[in-house]
């Protein structure tokens, strides 16, 4: 999970007006809207397992609805519910904590096991085909303005 300086996009590297609405978004990888039962616990806390949601995954992390107490810097296992029944359990570090349109930990993945990296592409595939078939965007907007490693 390194944070190697060359594979974020700097605001130097975006042409167009300094005053733009919506910073770049910085992301290694591509994210797609998925809506996921997920389980979350806390690294080396005596905190109870608790439920949530994804709100979009990558490669990279995930944005999650947060329930309170996560914190930035807190190294969460997350537990994520497939639609064919397998449960895909990741390890990640919270990078940032946003309240737009809701509590949300954005979470990146520590490195990803070959088996987590070919269920993952499968998910997003299917969950991008979907929703363009639809008629749908399936990557979600720029939010925050910070840089998050996903």
């Amino acid at each position: 999970m390194g944070d190697d300086p060359a594979d974020h996009t700097s605001d130097k590297d975006t042409p167009g007006d300094a005053s733009a609405s919506a910073p770049p978004d910085r992301r290694r990888e591509p994210r797609v809207r998925v809506e996921l039962d997920a389980t979350i616990r806390r690294l080396g806390h005596s905190d109870p397992e608790s439920t949530t949601s994804t709100i979009d995954v990558s490669h990279g992390g995930a944005r999650i609805a947060a329930p309170a107490p996560l914190a930035v810097g807190d190294v969460l296992e997350l537990g994520v519910r497939m639609s064919h029944g397998i449960e895909l359990t990741l390890q990640g570090l919270v990078v940032q904590i946003s309240d737009a349109g809701g509590h949300h930990a954005h979470v990146a993945f520590d490195s990803l096991s070959t088996t987590a990296a070919e269920l993952l592409t499968e998910l997003l595939s299917e969950q991008s085909a979907e929703q363009a078939a639809n008629g749908l965007d399936p990557t979600p907007g720029v939010t925050g303005g910070q840089t998050d490693p996903r």
